[in-house]
């Protein structure tokens, strides 16, 4: 049985689960950073993130996508032109979540003397 003073922290934490459900693995995040701003296509999310192979990056979106956090908008019905954004009731809640995050991630990585290996180099 949970003591009154351990309650608070497991709510909290409950909290974040479907969260930490949505942005598990590891090119999650810079994917949703990628497109906070503008609707981004495949190819330059594969230019943005080039670490990451093209198929774990269409596999990570299809999760978000299925999750709700990203919209795929097909733009042309001739030319396969595909986008992804944000859903536009979440566009601002996220693009000021990931900001924010970005920040601390780059205060902690300084501080850490970590690099972000995402953004480095292709494998």
């Amino acid at each position: 049985m949970l003591s009154e003073t351990s309650k608070p922290m497991r709510d909290s934490v409950c909290r974040f689960g479907p969260v930490s459900e949505i942005c598990r693995g590891k090119w999650s995040l810079p994917i949703l950073y990628a497109i906070r701003r503008k609707p981004v296509r495949l190819g330059e999310l594969t230019r943005l993130i080039p670490n990451a192979s093209k198929k774990v990056l269409i596999d990570n979106l299809k999760r978000l996508e299925a999750a709700g956090i990203v919209v795929r908008n097909n733009r042309s019905r001739r030319v396969l032109h595909v986008e992804y954004e944000f859903p536009e009731d979440l566009k601002e809640a996220m693009s000021r979540l990931l900001d924010c995050l970005a920040v601390w991630s780059e205060a902690y990585a300084e501080n850490a003397e970590t690099s972000c290996e995402w953004s480095t180099s292709k494998r």
